[in-house]
């Protein structure tokens, strides 16, 4: 038997925004970490080009994007009402 159970994690906190994305419709749609590296590299290709990690790969990059929008996503979640500051 596992050690922990499946009541043991709330989906929505595997939930992250899209840094990169803009608009009103920026807090409306939420993605697990796998879907989120997939929106990226469907989306943002460009963007990819442009995070500040010097040299790296694909793989390398998407990763730190993810991890900027695990950031704002817990930024968010902190303080709900910044929303609307924080929408580009």
């Amino acid at each position: 038997m596992s050690r922990y159970s499946h009541h043991d994690v709330n989906i929505d906190d595997l939930k992250y925004y899209c840094f990169w994305c803009s608009g009103p419709k920026k807090w409306e749609i939420t993605y697990i970490e796998f879907d989120l590296a997939l929106h990226i590299l469907e989306n943002h290709r460009m963007d990819t080009v442009k995070v500040p990690i010097g040299r790296g790969n694909m793989e390398k990059r998407i990763d730190y994007m993810i991890d900027q929008c695990k950031q704002l996503t817990l930024l968010v979640r902190a303080n709900p009402e910044k929303k609307t500051e924080m929408t580009a």
